[in-house]
This record gives C-alpha cells, sequence and structure tokens, in this order.
C-alpha cells in the first residue's frame, strides 16, 4: 500500500528538493525520504525512517530547510537541515529543545522573511487535557527566543492551521477550519489578531463537520499573502458542502471582497503580485481538474492546465493541489494524480511544457520553490 505524505519540490538552477514517502511491505514499514533531485532526476536520499516527514519550509536565503517528523502515534519534532551553494545537504539537526518550549507535535512550520523567526502549530505537553493544551499558533525565533501566541484555540472542535507570514514579517495569516470558516490576521508579537469567521462576516455560515470538499485539498487551504502586504488571499465554504470561493481582505481586516464564486482552490499570487493562479474542478464527479490564471483581482481567467483522470483510475477521485509559483514567476508547481500516485509537475505560466518531474513510487504534494539568491 501507498502513503500520501507532505513533499517539497526545489528549483534553483538545476537543482530540486522534494520529501517522498512510500510503504514497503505493510503498515508496519513505513518509509520516508527526503531527497534531491538533480535535472537528469538522479536521486540522492538524505533521509529514510519510519517517521512521518511533514513539509519542508526554506529559509529567505535558501541555506536551510526546515521540518517535522514523528512516528505515527508520538509528538512531532522540528528539525533543520543546512543546504550549500551546490545542493549538498548536511544531517538533520533539532531545532528546538522541547522542553524549552514546553510543546510538542509541531507541525505547519513557516519561515519569516525576516530570517529571524518560524510559525508553527504545536500545542503544550499534555495535549487538551493540560490547561491551555490545544492546538494553536505560535511564532519563536531558531533559538527558542521571540516567543508569542498568536490564536487562543480553548475548546474543541475549534481549529487553526496553515500559518503564513506577511512579506513584511509583521503579521501572520491563519487559515480557520472545521467547525469554523475564514482567517484569521495576526500581529507577529501576537498583540493583536483579526478574525474574520461566521461569527464576524455575516455571510460566512459555520461549516460544522462537514468539509467534504476540502478534505481531499486540506495541504491548500493556507491563505496568500499579495507581494506588497496589503491583502490576503483565502477561501471559504459558503453552505456546507458547496464549493469553496475565493476572497480578498486587506491586512486590516477592511475591503472584504469574493472575487470567485465557487469551485476554488490552492490559490496562489505570483511574485510580482500581478496574477492569481488556482485550481478548480469539473462537478459533480471530479474527472477533470483545472488550473487557471487570472489577474490580481480574479477577473479575465484563462485556463492553462487541464488533467483528466485516467480510465484505470475512474474509481478515485482527481486531486490537483498545492499550487507554488517559481520565484521568477514564469512557471508554477502543482502535485496532481491523473495516474494514481501523487506526483509533482511543473508548467510553464502560459500553459506550454508541462512536465512530471518525480514518478517514482509513493506519493509527493505540496511543493516549494528554493528561494532565489
Amino acid at each position: 500500500p501507498r502513503y500520501r505524505v507532505g513533499s517539497d519540490y526545489d528549483q534553483s538552477g538545476a537543482k530540486t528538493l522534494l520529501t517522498s514517502q512510500s510503504f514497503s511491505g505493510g503498515i508496519i514499514s513505513r518509509f520516508n525520504q527526503i531527497r534531491t533531485a538533480r535535472e537528469e532526476l538522479n536521486l540522492y536520499r538524505i533521509i529514510d525512517r519510519v517517521y512521518t516527514i511533514q513539509g519542508l519550509t526554506w529559509s529567505p536565503n535558501g541555506n536551510q530547510l526546515a521540518f517535522t517528523s514523528n512516528p505515527d502515534v508520538f509528538p512531532g519534532y522540528a528539525y533543520l537541515i543546512t543546504v550549500n551553494q551546490e545542493g549538498k545537504f548536511g544531517a538533520p539537526k533539532d531545532l528546538w529543545v522541547l522542553n524549552r518550549l514546553d510543546f510538542d507535535n509541531h507541525q505547519y512550520l513557516n519561515w519569516s522573511p525576516r530570517d529571524d523567526r518560524l510559525a508553527f502549530l504545536s500545542r503544550p505537553f499534555g495535549g487538551p487535557e493540560s490547561k491551555g493544551g490545544y492546538f494553536n499558533i505560535f511564532v519563536a525565533a531558531i533559538d527558542g527566543s521571540q516567543f508569542a501566541q498568536l490564536s487562543h484555540v480553548r475548546r474543541l472542535p475549534e481549529s487553526v492551521v496553515e500559518p503564513v507570514w506577511s512579506p513584511d514579517a509583521e503579521f501572520v495569516a491563519i487559515a480557520v477550519t472545521v467547525p469554523h470558516n475564514g482567517v484569521g490576521i495576526a500581529a507577529s508579537d501576537g498583540s493583536k489578531v483579526t478574525w474574520l469567521t461566521e461569527e464576524t462576516v455575516r455571510e460566512f455560515p459555520p461549516i460544522g463537520f462537514s468539509l467534504s470538499t476540502l478534505r481531499p485539498n486540506l495541504a491548500s487551504v493556507a491563505p496568500a499573502w499579495y507581494p506588497d502586504g496589503s491583502a490576503v488571499l483565502f477561501l471559504v465554504t459558503l453552505q456546507g458542502d458547496q464549493p469553496t470561493s475565493l476572497y480578498r481582505v486587506n491586512r486590516d481586516g477592511s475591503g472584504l471582497i469574493r472575487l470567485v464564486d465557487s469551485n476554488v482552490y490552492s490559490p496562489a499570487i505570483s511574485p510580482d503580485g500581478t496574477r492569481i493562479a488556482y485550481i478548480t474542478f469539473e462537478e459533480p464527479n471530479r474527472r477533470v481538474g483545472k488550473i487557471i490564471i487570472a489577474d490580481a483581482n480574479a477577473r479575465n481567467p484563462k485556463e492553462i492546465v487541464r488533467m483528466e483522470r485516467s480510465v484505470l483510475e475512474i474509481l478515485n477521485p482527481l486531486l490537483l493541489r498545492d499550487l507554488s509559483w517559481s520565484p521568477d514567476g514564469t512557471r508554477l508547481a502543482f502535485a496532481a494524480n491523473p495516474n494514481g500516485n501523487m506526483d509533482l509537475f511543473v508548467v510553464n505560466a502560459d500553459g506550454t511544457e508541462l512536465r512530471n518531474i518525480t514518478g517514482w513510487p509513493g506519493d509527493e504534494i505540496a511543493p516549494r520553490w528554493r528561494p532565489r539568491r
């Protein structure tokens, strides 16, 4: 059997980096790798362990990677890997001394553009039974200093995920999921949070536990900042199982506007801020997925990728997810499973030269481009 996991793709010159996980021989033998792949796709395995490896996040200078890794039922630990100019990788090192932060189960690491802190999802030791022991969004420096709590979930089943830094590192956008619906924009020192959920925006209903349209794309619910830091894109499910809508809001919570009515996933803003890319599906059977590019206001949409489910995989839903612009704005990376496995693809922004860049056993998702130097 196979197991879908977080993976990351990096392109710096001719070098790529990604993670991959696959089963070998049964439920117990689950192996995860962080591997490098050069342009000719020779593979170099960096990590191979019976652990769940979660998505990578690059330091702004492209010299380090942070990620979390954990056994199936144990807390998640955060690690760093150094990456030199030639693309060679050092050994993983502990990112934080956990008893210093007094936290466990780190997830969704996201590196500050200033290179001084990471935002992450975590909880105090002991889980929900401990005082304040629910999953929340925090920030901390690599040495554990500059610690701040940004969200304050105090009861189940409230859920916050996917913290994303603003370009100036002054704010962190936070995706709000079941049973609530919307986005939070938090000052990075924890002093203030603006929440846009069904409790503050009348047209956002609670979505309860019905997340069928988002569940296959859960890693694609992260908010997206415009490059000038003025506004955020985020997804909202308007009516239970109905496809998601795309909204934009200014960083101070003003100017809320719906840009696309429905059936939008994985929004990504080009590095120059002039284009929005997103994924959509032909309903109701989701056998066809598309990548759309529109202008900065989501107008003048143009289809650049159309992908259909293989006849051999007709009983399984087609998944496209995790759009990511290259730093120069000329290409997009994404994950899809037209032939069964989740593979990583790269396509030019005009829709030409669509390529599958993985294709080995197992599943790869959540591409992340290495920052330009």
